[in-house]
């Protein structure tokens, strides 16, 4: 039973450590549109949809149908 218990504890910690590691991408092309909560970016033959919030950084000032 202490074993199940240790096991589901290392678990837990191991979840809640990957989540704090999430990858950071960057994407570039042209911008199909800037709202508070998400851009669009055209990358390639796609459509790339990034949600935006406070901690979101960006470098410059983002504006619909410039290259970011």
């Amino acid at each position: 039973m202490k074993h199940l218990l240790a096991s589901l504890v290392a678990a837990t910690f191991l979840a809640a450590g990957s989540m704090a590691l999430a990858k950071d991408y960057q994407v570039t092309g042209p911008v199909l549109d800037v709202k508070d909560d998400f851009i669009v970016v055209k990358k390639g033959s796609e459509d790339w949809e990034i949600a935006r919030d406070k901690g979101t950084k960006a470098s410059g000032d983002i504006k619909k149908a410039t290259k970011s």
